[in-house]
């Protein structure tokens, strides 16, 4: 039955390269934190059951959201079901998988609704939505209330999955621009109800810690300050500092 539901698959998976770097932890971290707090429940005596919200992040290739969910989903036990939105195509415009136009497109949509027949601790993560449907996309508007209920089908039987009080995440992701050329277009209804994150718009202001990145992540291939990666980040602050001639610090 694993092997049928193809579990394996779903389980995140941390690159060996990843650093959780200063950026992540003062930048990224805190709106992501804010609002899974929403869609999973905060944890200790403040846990509410009235779940709700989505996550939407946009931003050009490269910036890393597929690797830091994978991380976040890691961190918090969730099982990720991410979905392939180029396989999914514009045609697909519906949750039930018999209408999916080709096989790859099935398969993608049989995920989305493996997701919803679990229901409990898994993050639903639709990537490079800006090659899908608003159609589609709009069909997830309901989780984003506090109702948390949405249509699907499931081994060809209709569902209604209530999710209210569930640790279920939906986190979507995308870039500014389409195949086309065309800006990407996130659905009005949609971006009215989720919380939606420009990853480049979130570092003005940050750019001392988005270029501290850069040496952050290059330490684990560096075998001589690759020992600094483990040490505490004051460490790597007072290099840096040595480094850009800094006369007020000293080894």
């Amino acid at each position: 039955e694993r092997r049928r539901l193809r579990l394996d698959e779903h389980t995140p998976g941390v690159m060996s390269a990843f650093v959780r770097n200063r950026l992540i932890d003062e930048v990224y971290l805190p709106l992501i934190g804010d609002n899974l707090a929403k869609q999973l429940g905060a944890a200790g005596d403040g846990r509410r059951t009235d779940h709700m919200g989505m996550l939407l992040l946009i931003s050009p290739p490269g910036y890393g959201k597929t690797t830091l969910m994978e991380y976040v989903a890691e961190r918090l036990g969730l099982l990720l079901v991410r979905v392939n939105g180029p396989a999914l195509g514009h045609s697909v415009v519906s949750l039930d998988p018999a209408e999916a136009p080709n096989a790859t497109a099935r398969q993608e949509v049989e995920k989305i609704n493996l997701a919803l027949e679990l229901g409990n601790n898994v993050m639903l993560y639709l990537d490079d939505i800006q090659h899908t449907s608003p159609e589609l996309l709009q069909k997830f508007i309901p989780l984003c209330d506090a109702q948390r209920r949405i249509e699907g089908v499931h081994d060809g039987e209709s569902r209604t999955y209530d999710l209210r009080g569930k640790r279920f995440a939906v986190v979507m992701a995308g870039n500014p621009y389409t195949e086309a050329g065309t800006p990407f277009q996130v659905p009005g209804m949609l971006a009215n109800r989720a919380d939606v994150w420009n990853l480049g718009d979130v570092l003005t202001g940050k750019e001392d810690a988005f270029a501290f990145s850069y040496v952050e992540n290059a330490l684990t291939s560096n075998p001589v300050l690759a020992p600094l990666s483990t040490r505490e980040p004051a460490d790597l602050d007072l290099l840096v500092r040595l480094a850009s001639g800094d006369t007020s610090v000293r080894p």
